[in-house]
C-alpha cells in the first residue's frame, strides 16, 4: 500500500512539473538592427538613433505575421489578455505594400496592419530582397528609412520623427476560424 502511495505521489509530481515547465512554442521572433548592430530590447522598449535601421522577422514554422505600426494604442495598448479587435477579419484590414520593401518604408495607421510573410512558391514578398532559410525558419529583414503616414498620405524622414513608434506584431492560424498564436509589442524610442 505504500508503495503505491508513492507511486502516485511521484505520478502526480511528474506530471505537474512537465506541465509547469512545458512553454508554448514561438512562431515569430522580432529583433531591431542598427548600423550592423542587435540592440536591446529592455522590457520591450528599445533605443534608436534617428536614422535608417533594420525589423529582422524570425518566422519559425509560420508563413507571416501581422504588424501594426503606429503612434497610438489601438493595437499596442492591448493587455496580454484582451483579444485582438476583429481578428477573424484582419486580412481585410491589411496594406498592400511594395514588393521586397523597394520604398523602405513603414505604414503608420491606427486601424490597419501589415502582413510581413514569406512563401517559397511566390516570387515576392514584403521583406527586403535577400531573405535567409536555416532550416525551418525565415528570417526576412525590412529596412526603414522613412514613416509612410497613411492618414494624410505623408512620408516622415527617419530624422525627422518626434513621437515613439509603438509596433504590434501577432502570428495567427490560417483557415476560417482565425486564432492568435502569438503577440508581441515592442516601442521604439528616439535618442
Amino acid at each position: 500500500m505504500k508503495t503505491k502511495f508513492l507511486w502516485i505521489i511521484a505520478l502526480t509530481l511528474y506530471v505537474s512539473l512537465s506541465s509547469f515547465t512545458q512553454t508554448k512554442k514561438d512562431k515569430f521572433r522580432v529583433e531591431i538592427w542598427q548600423d550592423g548592430k542587435l540592440l536591446a530590447n529592455n522590457n520591450g522598449v528599445v533605443q534608436l538613433a534617428k536614422k535608417e535601421f533594420q525589423i529582422k522577422v524570425h518566422l519559425f514554422e509560420q508563413e507571416g505575421v501581422y504588424v501594426s505600426s503606429s503612434y497610438g494604442n489601438s493595437y499596442y495598448g492591448l493587455k496580454e489578455t484582451d483579444e485582438v479587435p476583429d481578428l477573424q477579419e484582419i486580412g481585410a484590414r491589411t496594406f498592400a505594400e511594395s514588393t521586397f520593401n523597394e520604398d523602405k518604408d513603414l505604414i503608420l495607421d491606427n486601424e490597419g496592419v501589415s502582413y510581413w510573410f514569406y512563401k517559397p512558391k511566390q516570387d515576392w514578398h514584403r521583406f527586403d530582397k535577400d531573405i535567409s532559410i536555416e532550416g525551418k525558419t525565415v528570417i526576412g529583414t525590412k529596412t526603414i528609412q522613412h514613416l509612410f503616414i497613411l492618414e494624410n498620405r505623408s512620408n516622415v524622414n527617419i530624422e525627422d520623427v518626434q513621437k515613439p513608434l509603438k509596433l504590434f506584431f501577432v502570428a495567427t492560424t490560417k483557415g476560417r476560424k482565425i486564432k492568435e498564436l502569438q503577440r508581441l509589442k515592442l516601442q521604439i524610442q528616439w535618442l
